[in-house]
């Protein structure tokens, strides 16, 4: 695991680096933040306890924001200069200097 200069890592945020996490420099990460660079198997047959792990790197670039409870998994990537809202659940890739936010669609229903 490599953390740059200058970065800060919230409180109760969990990073876990089976193989490789990399978070650049001057980066700030929020609040209850998760990283893992690791998922756990799911194969039928093979009991629960006994499945192999899949990992893939992550990497967080240099003057990023994670927002507060952001969730990486195996295999993210978040570019230079990138912004991820809160809450936002990310395995793919956050292309440098973009905001990147996961929608949350609130449906109401009138009582009967």
């Amino acid at each position: 695991m490599e953390i740059g200069d200058r970065t800060i890592i919230g409180d109760c945020s969990v990073i876990c680096a089976a193989e490789n996490v990399s978070i650049g420099k001057e980066t700030m990460i929020a609040a209850h933040c998760k990283i893992y660079d690791s998922n756990h198997g799911m194969h039928l047959g093979t009991p629960m306890r006994q499945q192999t792990l899949s990992i893939r790197p992550v990497a967080v670039g240099s003057d990023c924001w994670l927002g507060a409870g952001v969730t990486l998994l195996a295999g993210a990537a978040v570019q230079d200069g990138s912004v991820v809202g809160a809450g936002t659940v990310l395995e793919g890739i956050a292309r440098e200097n973009m905001i990147v936010f996961q929608q949350r669609v609130i449906d109401t229903v009138a009582r009967r």
